[in-house]
């Protein structure tokens, strides 16, 4: 059984738009409702999440997560939401 992910209680949603600035990210709707998918997925799963659970949670594909996280969108995701890589 794989360690359970932390997922640190004092992450805030300032946390994550000071990251998203730094990242030059602005934070939309689209944004957020990939956020807490990531932060659900990892919290109920023990694991930090992939693309694939977020086309299961909330409907995005890998090109809608690329575009809205540019870069290495699940590093830059999980800096984001808080969810350690």
């Amino acid at each position: 059984m794989p360690s359970p992910v932390f997922i640190p209680d004092e992450w805030t949603a300032e946390d994550a738009e000071a990251v998203a600035a730094a990242e030059h990210i602005v934070l939309t709707e689209p944004h957020w409702r990939v956020i807490w998918c990531w932060r659900e997925v990892a919290a109920r799963e023990g694991r930090t999440p992939g693309p694939d659970d977020l086309l299961s949670c909330c409907g995005i594909t890998r090109s809608d997560i690329q575009r809205l996280f540019p870069g290495t969108a699940s590093a830059v995701l999980s800096r984001i939401a808080g969810v350690p890589e």
